[in-house]
């Protein structure tokens, strides 16, 4: 796996900042089960143009690069970024559902169709854009994956990175986490998102209950603990 310099990897650090309250900007349906906002929408675009544009200085204005966009929950930030102004280099878009969460607990079981990753197999240079990276489970084992078809150049990009949550591994003697993105819009604390694309599937069945949230708001422990 070919090794990046860092970005602005840590991206905005939102790990002090105070809930901003529920008001009638947020829909109806959703306002009850929030105990408030994180990142509003317009800061979301903000920072997603400021990525794009150190993108486009990784890669070139004559280049269509592959991207892998983690689904569900990173399709409105691939839009948020990808149809950016500041993009200056053609893309052609992969979806694939990856994940390793039932409700609000990690199964540490990451499902995904690793024969899918054989398409770029001869492609060999990837972008992967994911919404939120927590334990990082799902990205060290995606990238597993892609090593297994000999994909050496893939860089990661993600909306939020939650630390908090990262499970660790030693490498020579010293914890290291286990997965780190190799650009990151925003450092967020140990709260349970959702919005922007982000959800909450209490049953594992699918449903989407608050994803279209234009925000990114907290849920209340009595939704996600009940």
């Amino acid at each position: 796996m070919v090794r990046h310099s860092p970005l602005d990897r840590l991206g905005i650090d939102l790990r002090k900042r105070r809930l901003l309250p529920v008001d009638n900007n947020v829909l109806e349906v959703y306002r009850k089960d929030l105990e408030g906002i994180l990142i509003t929408r317009q800061e979301v675009k903000e920072r997603a143009d400021k990525m794009a544009a150190e993108l486009s200085k990784v890669y070139g204005a004559d280049e269509i690069i592959d991207v892998l966009v983690v689904m569900n929950g990173a399709n409105v930030f691939y839009n948020d970024l990808m149809y950016s102004e500041a993009i200056r280099f053609g893309h052609d878009p992969f979806f694939e559902r990856v994940s390793s969460y039932i409700g609000d607990r990690s199964s540490g079981e990451v499902q995904y169709d690793r024969n899918r990753l054989e398409v770029f197999k001869e492609r060999n240079r990837l972008l992967i854009v994911e919404d939120i990276v927590d334990t990082g489970t799902c990205m060290f084992e995606l990238r597993r994956g892609l090593e297994d078809v000999s994909v050496t150049d893939v860089r990661v990009v993600s909306l939020l990175d939650k630390p908090a949550r990262r499970r660790t591994v030693e490498v020579e003697g010293v914890r290291k986490p286990l997965f780190e993105a190799d650009l990151v819009g925003f450092t967020v604390p140990d709260h349970f998102v959702v919005g922007r694309g982000m959800d909450y599937d209490a049953k594992g069945d699918g449903r989407r209950n608050y994803a279209c949230l234009r925000d990114v708001g907290v849920l209340k422990p009595k939704i996600y603990r009940a």
